[in-house]
């Protein structure tokens, strides 16, 4: 049985030029998503709360039931 050998360069470039698109938008990610845990413990200390407690996502379900209910 014989396989056509294909040129591999054209996908292992477009595989290349991705992940150094997607390392960026991880890097990105990463720090908006830390600066809104800041954001989110000085709110929980703003109201009195343990942030190490209420966990961001915890605040941010609470936030979500709130709004649903008003």
């Amino acid at each position: 049985m014989y396989y056509k050998v294909v040129n591999e360069l054209p996908f292992w470039q477009t595989l290349k030029d991705f992940l150094i698109g997607a390392e960026a938008e991880v890097r990105s990610l990463t720090s908006l998503y830390s600066n809104v845990g800041r954001n989110a413990d000085a709110l929980a200390l703003y109201f009195g709360e343990d942030p190490a407690r209420c966990p961001f996502e915890q605040g941010d379900l609470a936030h979500l039931l709130f709004w649903e209910y008003v």
